[in-house]
């Protein structure tokens, strides 16, 4: 109270009183429901989905009041993108926990889900374990040209989800630069 803040309450059960958080939350879960199903995957991995599109906003979304990015403003330096992947894409996992036989597989096959929030590896989902793992030996194919997780899916389609992605973006900024200036 003594720097100039207070706190308000809002009656149960009424979003529309929230209206900036719950627009933000909404781009959120947009994001996260257009990458599920652009690449086919299931529904039980939406919290992959949502950390993903978290991850990826605070990276590159830039602030309209100071031109910095969340991650910038947080950590005081600009992020680093280029080890971005497309979510769902398929990947092979180095088998580098397990003692191997001669002639077995060294990796697995599996789907990228995201980024690792406490190292520098991917987290990803092993079709052989059937678990989500986090691990740094990953080779990820997110070319444009790569099959989906079913065959009704195109090149197209991945261009429209990148277009999505673009104005979700926009959107969010519209969004934010309300919540500053009202």
């Amino acid at each position: 109270n003594d720097q100039g803040t207070h706190q308000e309450f809002s009656s149960p059960k009424t979003p529309q009183q929230n209206g900036i958080v719950e627009w933000k939350n909404r781009v959120v879960q947009e994001m996260a429901r257009v990458m599920l199903h652009n690449k086919k995957m299931p529904k039980s991995f939406w919290g992959e989905a949502v950390n993903t599109a978290c991850h990826t906003l605070n990276r590159v979304y830039f602030r309209p009041d100071s031109k910095q990015t969340p991650y910038e403003l947080w950590r005081g330096k600009k992020p680093v993108v280029k080890y971005f992947r497309i979510f769902g894409s398929d990947c092979y996992i180095l088998r580098d926990r397990e003692n191997l036989e001669k002639f077995d597989a060294k990796s697995d096959k599996g789907y990228f889900l995201g980024y690792s929030s406490t190292s520098r590896a991917y987290r990803v989902y092993n079709l052989r374990t059937k678990t989500v793992m986090e691990s740094s030996n990953v080779v990820i194919n997110d070319e444009l040209s790569s099959e989906n997780h079913s065959e009704n899916s195109s090149p197209i389609q991945e261009k429209l989800w990148k277009l999505m992605i673009h104005f979700l973006l926009i959107l969010w900024g519209s969004i934010v630069r309300k919540s500053y200036c009202c």
